[in-house]
């Protein structure tokens, strides 16, 4: 009788620590698969409207060319910080920009706030799970 306890036992103990590697660790979906949503929240699929820039370079030079169109001779960018707040909270950054304009006779330019960029990171669904594979960005001129 000893014996049918020991299997009864190692039955249930290794029926346990079977059912505890079927079980998916970091799961949110009812299946066990993770999803962008599961796994990157907030970050969108498709570029949310106005991130119309495939890289920073280029969304430095829409903004460049507002810019010196709006009369400012050069812009640089400011400080840079973890997007928080909009559709791409928590994947993204947030850049400040300033700008300057020709200072009048015997006065230096002074640097000013112009606006803003941001990026976007964008999450796509693969064989393997979800992945961030782009990032896009939104210009936000303010003058």
């Amino acid at each position: 009788m000893h014996n049918s306890h020991v299997a009864a036992a190692t039955f249930v103990t290794m029926s346990l620590v079977a059912l505890a590697l079927a079980s998916p660790t970091n799961a949110d979906e009812p299946d066990g698969t993770e999803t962008c949503a599961s796994k990157y929240p907030n970050a969108p699929t498709q570029p949310p409207r106005g991130y119309d820039y495939d890289n920073e370079s280029d969304a430095y030079m829409a903004f460049r060319r507002a810019a010196m169109a709006a009369g400012y001779t050069s812009v640089k960018k400011a400080k840079r910080d973890d997007v928080q707040s909009g559709p791409c909270m928590g994947h993204g950054e947030h850049l400040n920009m300033k700008g300057r304009r020709r200072a009048s006779k015997g006065k230096s330019p002074e640097w000013t706030q112009v606006g803003s960029m941001s990026s976007c990171d964008l999450c796509e669904e693969t064989p393997r799970g979800p992945r961030l594979y782009k990032t896009v960005w939104r210009i936000h001129p303010d003058f």
